[in-house]
């Protein structure tokens, strides 16, 4: 089968970015967006999103997935600015 590759983008941001929850320790966060050269059914938005930098390959394929609306769940291969 195929690769489905993904390329995370950093989004310079002038500010650090952190999420309150309630009872818990910020944790931080980063500005990413997601493009691709695959074919058009696995694109997605490519506005930034402020996502946990703790997000694992895992993480972030959960992300995409949901992005998609795909069901089942795929996996993705990320890569960090085309590297």
């Amino acid at each position: 089968p195929r690769s489905r590759v993904h390329t995370l983008q950093s989004v310079p941001s002038l500010a650090a970015s952190t999420t309150m929850s309630q009872g818990q320790a910020s944790e931080p966060h980063t500005s990413v967006r997601f493009t691709t050269k695959l074919e058009p059914r696995w694109v997605v938005s490519d506005t930034p999103l402020d996502l946990p930098t703790r997000l694992s390959r895992y993480g972030l394929s959960e992300v995409v997935n949901h992005l998609l609306g795909a069901s089942p769940a795929r996996p993705f291969d990320f890569l960090l600015d085309g590297e």
